[in-house]
């Protein structure tokens, strides 16, 4: 699967790249016109918001081909200004497909090993868990999400100390990311057997 999103991908940057050239000798002369202008024209240019396709099938970037044609024929918006954002855009799409294959393989154990529908709904909602702590939310409700679940965070029975450190430190690196200085403290019980973990933060005088 991942093999042929890849190549879905890599079809819509080489189908962008030959619209581009085709593109540029259209509106050769617009840019032109639109270079003699004065740069205060195109203070505060915005394009059409350019809806990405998913990748289902070539009719799906054909679809994407059309649409950028349709803004083309609409817009006087200079070449340079629309390919530029169209890059950014799939370079976006980009990342945001190569999380998703991180969470898939982060839980990929859990997946091969379930057996039953609730194991594979469980499988679902660690995945959708992970992705939605790395993107998508405010800044203060992921870090409130951390936090939550840093303060229920106990070791499995089935999980060994490495996976839990892994599991420890990935949480510790996130939270690092949201909250500055922020760092470990561990207290210990007077028996020696228990220690308590804590987030503590430094905060430097203005």
């Amino acid at each position: 699967m991942y093999d042929a999103s890849t190549e879905k991908i890599e079809a819509l940057t080489d189908k962008l790249t030959q619209l581009t050239e085709v593109v540029t000798q259209m509106t050769q002369i617009r840019d032109n016109r639109s270079s003699s202008s004065s740069s205060a024209t195109l203070v505060g240019l915005r394009l059409p918001n350019v809806v990405l396709p998913v990748y289902r099938s070539t009719d799906d970037l054909d679809d994407f081909l059309h649409q950028l044609r349709s803004i083309l024929a609409t817009t006087e918006t200079p070449t340079k200004h629309w390919v530029a954002l169209l890059k950014q855009q799939v370079m976006q799409d980009k990342r945001a497909f190569d999380l998703v294959r991180l969470a898939e393989s982060q839980y990929h154990s859990e997946l091969t090993s379930a057996k039953s529908e609730e194991d594979y709904r469980n499988y679902y909602k660690k995945v959708q868990s992970f992705l939605s702590s790395k993107r998508g939310k405010p800044k203060e409700e992921k870090t409130l999400d951390l936090l939550t679940k840093f303060n229920a965070m106990s070791q499995n029975v089935d999980e060994t100390v490495e996976e839990f450190s892994v599991r420890f430190l990935d949480l510790h690196h996130d939270l690092q990311k949201l909250i500055p200085n922020i760092y470990v403290t561990t207290s210990q019980e007077e028996n020696g057997s228990t220690k308590l973990m804590t987030f503590s933060c430094s905060c430097s005088s203005l």
